[in-house]
């Protein structure tokens, strides 16, 4: 495995290549970098970004869309997941990283219901966490769905803090600490 690099939106892209026998099932991240460039490929990277979060979030979860859409994509880094590595691979989950301090905050994950359980999540939050590090960060913070809280307890996160409402679905805030 191997691992490519493009530019995206005057920043790095980054996706994971594998050998040729290994692309139909291999999964694959792309990071769209942050920043107000305007180019084709970014905008439409970025348009895969919103219609799964538009789906996941606003469809299945009802919330209102003027709060799923806000000024900070425009400051954060994402991620796209990719079922397999293929070039015509559609993507099928989406997150969001923004540097808050010297904190990175985990935003906006979302799996389509048909990739879930595939493992995309995780590979969307390992991509989030090695983007920290490269970037410097020891933490990384989120706020989850009480329904997603084992996941990311899973993978490591630690809950704090009281439950809180977020767009109208309950949320506790995570941590964790990067080795």
């Amino acid at each position: 495995m191997n691992a490519g690099r493009s530019e995206v939106g005057g920043r790095r892209s980054e996706e994971i290549v594998h050998d040729q026998s290994e692309l139909p099932m291999t999964p694959r991240i792309e990071r769209i970098g942050a920043g107000t460039e305007d180019n084709t490929e970014r905008r439409d990277l970025l348009a895969q970004s919103h219609e799964i979060r538009r789906i996941v979030f606003v469809e299945e979860q009802a919330v209102p869309a003027e709060l799923e859409w806000d000024e900070l994509d425009e400051i954060s880094e994402h991620f796209l997941a990719f079922e397999n590595a293929a070039p015509e691979s559609k993507s099928s989950g989406t997150a969001r990283m923004r540097v808050v301090g010297n904190v990175a905050k985990a935003e906006r994950v979302a799996v389509l219901s048909r990739a879930r359980r595939l493992g995309l999540g995780r590979l969307l939050m390992d991509a989030i966490e090695d983007r920290a590090r490269t970037r410097n960060l020891s933490i990384v913070t989120l706020n989850a769905q009480l329904s997603a809280l084992p996941f990311y307890q899973r993978l490591g996160y630690r809950a704090e803090g009281e439950v809180f409402l977020e767009a109208g679905i309950e949320h506790r805030a995570m941590t964790k600490a990067l080795d």
